[in-house]
């Protein structure tokens, strides 16, 4: 039994528990609404199950003849829920058999998914993006101030080895200017 059937169960299931509390035809009729709408939803409003529930009430007709004409009124009628139940049963018979409606019109993959559930896996993809992203920028910037600090420790060397060539340099001009001195001292 797929997840749609399950769930499609489980409605009707409420309505079948709620049905206990309905107590005026306001009630009822509000009832009624939600279990259409229900069995729109999985079985499909073209539905012979649907259509049936248009013409089930929780009222009947009572007929009062006053001064030759007959009054007619609709009165809540407690023993009329036992349509509904049966009717609640068949759905749910219809539904272990055949599963739920299937929306012609609906061809594509995410037509399947609820829009809680599109919604939910939006958000989980762009914060999975989010993450990502931001796990190679500060990879890409670690990487970048690895470089740098290598370039700086090249450069750091050259400059030392260039320093160590002047300060060679130096002590040979040194000791050259020394030596020059001397021989010219002989002189």
């Amino acid at each position: 039994m797929s997840k749609k059937s399950k769930r499609a169960i489980k409605a009707l299931n409420k309505h079948l528990e709620s049905i206990t509390t309905i107590s005026n035809v306001q009630e009822g009729n509000t009832w009624k609404a939600s279990l259409k709408d229900t069995i729109n939803l999985y079985i499909g409003a073209d539905s012979s199950i649907s259509q049936r529930l248009d013409s089930l009430h929780f009222t009947r007709v009572d007929a009062s003849p006053i001064r030759g004409a007959v009054i007619t009124t609709h009165v809540y009628d407690e023993s009329k829920k036992q349509n509904f139940i049966d009717l609640i049963g068949a759905a749910i018979k219809h539904i272990d058999s055949n599963g739920t409606y299937k929306n012609p019109n609906k061809s594509n993959i995410i037509s399947s998914f609820s829009n809680a559930e599109i919604i939910s896996g939006f958000v989980f993809i762009i914060g999975l993006t989010f993450g990502i992203g931001n796990y190679i920028g500060k990879h890409e910037k670690d990487k970048e101030s690895l470089r740098t600090e290598e370039h700086i420790k090249e450069i750091e060397k050259e400059n030392n080895s260039l320093i160590h060539s002047i300060d060679s340099l130096k002590q040979i001009l040194i000791q050259t200017s020394k030596s020059e001195n001397v021989d010219d001292k002989e002189k």
